[in-house]
């Protein structure tokens, strides 16, 4: 797993589009099993800080620092940085979610 291959695209409401393979296997699910998940439960001490978050990177990139609360394991801290995914444009922008593990 390298830090270039935890990434996470959502949608400005934390719902996921697209995610890595090792990505997915941090938060304990498959690809497939990740789409459309809200990405914003797996960080559930810092729901509304990332909801506010999510808010301002849809203009610039933000970065902070939460545990993460993957499936049926001990959290993990991790350090999120969320930007506009490249290529993104209009009404149906995504977000780019870089994680690395602490």
């Amino acid at each position: 797993m390298t830090e270039n291959s935890l990434w996470i695209e959502t949608d400005s409401r934390g719902t996921i589009q697209g995610i890595a393979p090792d990505t997915a296997r941090l938060l304990g699910l498959s690809q497939r099993g990740a789409h459309a998940r809200d990405l914003r439960l797996f960080f559930p001490t810092a729901y509304r800080p990332l909801s506010a978050l999510l808010l301002e990177a849809e203009g610039q990139a933000v970065e902070a620092s939460y545990p993460l609360y993957p499936r049926d394991r001990r959290p993990v801290q991790v350090h999120v940085r969320i930007s506009r995914s490249p290529g993104a444009n209009g009404s149906d922008q995504l977000l780019r979610w870089t994680l690395s593990v602490q």
